[in-house]
Order: C-alpha cells, then sequence, then structure tokens
C-alpha cells in the first residue's frame, strides 16, 4: 500500500517544465536566427534519433514487443528509401513529418503485432 504521505507518481514538476519550455524557446528562437535550414536540423535529428529505440527492440526483444519495433521501422525505411527527411523546412513541414512518422509507425507497428497474434493463434 502506497504511502498517502509521498507525492503521485505522475505529478508534474515545475522544473521539467521550465527546462522543456527554454529548449523549445531556444529552438524557435535558432529558428528564427537561422532560418529553414536548422528545421531541416531538426527533422534529420528526429529522424535519426528517434529509430534507435524501436532497432533495439527489434534485435533484442521478443514477442509482441520485437513485432511492434519491426512494424513501426516501416515508415522510417521507406521515407530513407524515398526521400529522406526534409533538409530544409518551416515548422508546418516538420510537424507534418514528424506526425507522418509517429502517426504511420504506430499503426504499422499495431498492425505487425496483431498479424503475429493471428499467426500464433492459427497454428
Amino acid at each position: 500500500m502506497p504511502n498517502p504521505s509521498q507525492r503521485p507518481r505522475f505529478q508534474f514538476s515545475l522544473r521539467w517544465l521550465l527546462i522543456a519550455m527554454t529548449l523549445v524557446a531556444l529552438a524557435c528562437g535558432l529558428t528564427g536566427a537561422l532560418g529553414r535550414p536548422f528545421t531541416g536540423f531538426l527533422a534529420w535529428t528526429f529522424y535519426v534519433v528517434f529509430p534507435t529505440p524501436l532497432i533495439t527492440a527489434a534485435i533484442y526483444a521478443r514477442d509482441d514487443l520485437q513485432a511492434f519495433a519491426v512494424g513501426a521501422l516501416v515508415p522510417w525505411t521507406t521515407t530513407i528509401w524515398r526521400d529522406g527527411p526534409p533538409r530544409t523546412a518551416d515548422w508546418a513541414n516538420l510537424f507534418g513529418f514528424v506526425l507522418f512518422l509517429l502517426l504511420f509507425g504506430g499503426i504499422c507497428g499495431a498492425l505487425a503485432v496483431a498479424t503475429r497474434r493471428w499467426l500464433s493463434h492459427r497454428n
């Protein structure tokens, strides 16, 4: 039984909120100062950093987590083969690019898990 005097586990912290807002302000300031190449750099950073846990899970995980990771990597690989992330972009293009990868990564990962479960129950 949890101790009632302890803080809730998912309570927001003003410290982390300040850090997050500072990072957003810096990103907006750099975009204003450096222009579109900086948002292209953010797109490349997202494109390279986000698949790392998925690749790790695809190699070392088992069962549903491994199937989800392999399925979620499909949009990243197809985007690489197609044309890669935008080199220069405005915030709307960057947001659309990130939303595309997250949305379709989740859909493809869920479809991979459903297919794996269907195949395992079929046999």
